[in-house]
C-alpha cells in the first residue's frame, strides 16, 4: 500500500489547521469580565463598571471591579485595559446591567450597539435595569454565594423560569 498519499494528506490537515492558532489568548494574559455595568453620573458622563474573577491563593477579594468614565463603550475599554492585569475580554459577559439613570434618556439603546456589532462578543448576556445606581450593586460581595455575575444571572433565570 502506498503511504505517500496519506502522508501528504495528514500534511495538508495540519497546515489547515494551524493557522487557527495564530489569535490564541492564554487565560493567564486574559481578563474576563463576568459583568458590565452602564450608569450616568450627577453631570451625565458615562459611568462602565466591570466585574471580573480573580485567581490567586493569597487573594482576599475574589473579584476585580474596574469603574471609567468615558463617552463611549469602545473608549471605555481602552480605559479599562490600562487598569486590568490583562487583556480584558468581553466573551464571557453573563449579565448587563443598566442604570435608572441611563434609562431614562431614550436614546440609551445606541450604547449597546457597540456591543451586539462586535462578533467576539455573546449575545446571550441578560440584559438587567437596576432601580438604583450601578456602583452599588457591582461592589457587592455576598458571602456564601457564587460571584456576582454567576448570582444575578441565576436570579433572573429561575425568576423568569417561574414567570415572576
Amino acid at each position: 500500500m502506498n503511504k505517500h498519499p496519506l502522508f501528504v494528506f495528514f500534511i495538508l490537515m495540519i497546515l489547515a489547521i494551524a493557522p487557527g492558532c495564530s489569535d490564541r489568548l492564554d487565560l493567564e494574559e486574559s481578563t474576563n469580565n463576568l459583568s458590565l455595568g452602564l450608569d450616568l453620573d450627577d453631570e451625565d458622563n458615562l459611568l462602565v463598571y466591570i466585574n471580573s474573577p480573580s485567581y490567586g491563593r493569597d487573594i482576599k477579594k475574589t473579584t476585580l471591579d474596574i469603574a471609567v468614565k468615558s463617552q463611549t463603550l469602545r473608549q471605555a475599554r481602552g480605559e479599562e485595559d490600562q487598569f486590568a492585569p490583562g487583556v480584558i475580554t468581553g466573551r464571557k459577559v453573563q449579565v448587563i446591567l443598566i442604570g435608572k439613570r441611563i434609562l431614562e434618556n431614550e436614546d440609551w439603546f445606541p450604547l449597546l450597539d457597540i456591543y451586539y456589532r462586535d462578533m467576539k462578543n455573546p449575545l446571550t448576556p441578560r440584559v438587567i435595569a437596576y432601580d438604583g445606581a450601578i456602583s452599588d450593586i457591582i461592589s457587592l460581595q455576598p458571602k456564601d454565594q457564587p460571584m456576582l455575575p454567576l448570582l444575578v444571572r441565576g436570579m433572573v433565570y429561575t425568576k423568569s423560569t417561574r414567570s415572576e
